[in-house]
């Protein structure tokens, strides 16, 4: 690994971390697992703004990571909400699974 790598790799983790910080400043309460999953989420490399569960907003833009998550749970538990019949797609997979897509 280059100097130049190490470096871009400190500075995306440090840019991650201010995003982070600044997130949870806006987003509000955070339930204990949303906070876990959140930091696990960061520290893989990826920015709150991003979501694992493709979920994007009526604007076409992907959505945040702790809104995809309260969609994704929603969805799982209350799937009439979202589908007429039978949901064509899981988006977890097994909605009973304690871990996430990540």
């Amino acid at each position: 690994m280059t100097a130049n790598m190490k470096y871009d790799a400190k500075s995306k983790r440090a840019v991650l971390r201010e995003q982070l910080r600044e997130y949870k400043g806006i987003i509000g309460n955070l339930t204990a697992d949303e906070k876990k999953d959140l930091h696990q989420w960061v520290a893989g490399g990826n920015s709150v703004y991003e979501n694992p569960y493709f979920l994007y907003d009526e604007s076409g833009n992907p959505m945040d990571f702790i809104s995809s998550r309260r969609v994704d749970i929603d969805m799982c538990e209350n799937p009439s909400h979202f589908f007429w019949g039978e949901p064509a797609i899981v988006f977890r997979g097994d909605c009973n699974a304690e871990d996430g897509p990540f």
